[in-house]
């Protein structure tokens, strides 16, 4: 659950920033805003008024969003588009092998 504003507001500024890079790692500008009821201007006066450098906040995000990627859980289909991959799925569910071999 996204933290409300008002949460994120009596945080101390270190405080802020982590949370505000969790947030952002998880979810898009957009998203957010919509969870808050504000629009993008408030949203960018809001990081301004809490002293948050968003360019920081973008290093972060990638960190914390490269370190929840773990290659090792599906080595080799790390780059496959989601509705690709839904789609091999339902092919394996349905018996229609990669080989070729039915089931």
């Amino acid at each position: 659950m996204m933290p409300r504003i008002k949460e994120i507001e009596g945080k101390s500024n270190v405080e802020k920033h982590e949370t505000i890079s969790m947030i952002r790692s998880q979810h898009s500008i957009n998203e957010i805003c919509e969870a808050w009821g504000i629009c993008l201007g408030t949203y960018y006066n809001l990081m301004r008024r809490w002293g948050i450098d968003l360019s920081e906040v973008h290093r972060r995000k990638r960190k914390l969003q490269k370190g929840s990627q773990n290659p090792h859980n599906n080595p080799g289909r790390e780059n496959f588009a989601p509705a690709r991959l839904a789609i091999l799925l339902l092919k394996e569910l349905d018996g229609d092998s990669f080989s070729g071999h039915h089931t």
